[in-house]
């Protein structure tokens, strides 16, 4: 009967068309398959470890937090919902996450990245844990598109900088063997503004503006490598060259066993498209969209390459010497290194210091060098301190009308 079925349908279809046919699905195919981009082919075990996750609830947040589940990650989901009550979506995507995986370790913890209040509370909350440990730290707050003013978009970054600095002690006081990884996921408008980073952003149009974001976290990525490349490394513990438990450090290619990388999943459709055009144009755009952009599932690709690719500290006997091995304070995308020149700011730019103390700073030829690292950093400072004085006088004011409050009840 289907046979007979397909036999009718075939003699009816006209073989005039049929090299157009083909040819057009080959071409879709073709597309589809070179629209989702590379796949790792590394894999690695994460039992035991401690993952901090940011951004995890959103659409290639949940996917990239269901694989490290599955992988048997200890996973710290932050989130600026309630959690606690029973129908909350929250914890009923945590909930299912355990019982599909398998692994009871995931847990979300209320932390608001827009307050600086809300960030502190949680590292108090974080460091009073006397099983503290962190493996891994995985900043995911900052790829989707950000459509708010540029003030509001500058606050992720903050979000980024605040918690890198405050959880800081925690990775350099871990065991020196220990591989440990912070890894900064970054939109792709960051290719649009390699050459205008540190230009004058008030005529820069929404792109632009998105673009200049997502690199300064690149660059200040990179600076944060330099910076714990600069502190003075642990000794590393003394091995039998036999063993292919004790990793052994290569000072040449990392000099500490911290490394911060940035990732960039590339276009994804659900993060970065579908704010882009909006609702109605997704949903008209759909299967455009689909052919040409990328699925959560490849999106997340570039990401868990940079987690499971080995580092310079290498196992004597198990991952030998040979093959690729991450590099620390680079960016990746499509689950290779990235080579980005990014012009420095100039004196003009900088408005400060001169021509002098810029060429006194060393240039590594990585994303600016240390002049463009340098800048971005000071940048965030200056900002981050401006941000946590409106929250001290925000709730100094809270607390003078609470005062105000009690006074008037007790009278």
């Amino acid at each position: 009967m289907v046979l007979a079925q397909i036999a009718t349908i075939g003699s009816q279809f006209p073989t005039e068309y049929a090299a157009h046919v083909f040819g057009g699905l080959a071409a879709i195919f073709t597309i589809r398959a070179f629209s989702q981009g590379r796949f790792t082919t590394r894999e690695r075990t994460l039992h035991g470890r401690v993952v901090l996750l940011t951004g995890g609830f959103t659409s290639l947040g949940v996917t990239v937090l269901q694989n490290l589940a599955q992988r048997g990650a200890h996973v710290i989901a932050l989130t600026d919902q309630e959690s606690e009550s029973e129908l909350s979506p929250i914890k009923l995507i945590i909930e299912a996450l355990r019982t599909t995986t398998k692994n009871e370790n995931i847990f979300a913890e209320t932390c608001d990245l827009t307050s600086a209040e809300s960030i502190h509370a949680f590292h108090a909350r974080f460091a009073q844990n006397q099983d503290t440990r962190l493996d891994a730290i995985l900043f995911m707050h900052e790829y989707p598109l950000q459509t708010q003013a540029p003030d509001a978009q500058l606050n992720g970054s903050m979000a980024t900088f605040l918690l890198t600095t405050l959880l800081l002690p925690v990775v350099l006081t871990a065991p020196v063997e220990r591989d440990i990884r912070i890894i900064n996921v970054v939109n792709p408008l960051y290719a649009a503004s390699a050459r205008t980073l540190f230009s004058d952003t008030r005529k820069d149009s929404k792109i632009v503006t998105e673009g200049k974001r997502a690199l300064r976290t690149v660059v200040f990525t990179r600076h944060l490598q330099r910076v714990l490349d600069a502190l003075p490394a642990a000794a590393m513990p003394e091995v039998d060259e036999h063993s292919s438990s004790i990793p052994v450090v290569s000072p040449s290619r990392q000099r500490s066993n911290i490394a911060a990388i940035s990732v960039s999943p590339g276009f994804g459709r659900s993060d970065i498209i579908s704010v882009w055009l909006g609702t109605v144009l997704s949903f008209l755009l759909f299967p455009i969209t689909v052919l040409f952009f990328k699925s959560n599932n490849s999106a997340m690709q570039s990401i868990l390459h940079a987690l499971f690719l080995p580092t310079p500290f290498k196992a004597v006997g198990k991952e030998g010497s040979g093959g690729e091995v991450l590099k620390p304070g680079a960016l990746y995308a499509e689950c290779s290194v990235v080579k980005l020149s990014v012009v420095p700011p100039t004196d003009d730019d900088k408005k400060s210091g001169g021509k002098e103390a810029t060429e006194q700073l060393p240039d590594d030829g990585e994303l600016g060098g240390e002049v463009a690292g340098r800048t971005v950093w000071e940048l965030y400072e200056a900002q981050l301190k401006v941000w946590e004085k409106e929250w001290k006088e925000s709730q100094a004011a809270h607390k003078l009308k609470e005062e105000e409050e009690q006074k008037r009840t007790t009278s």
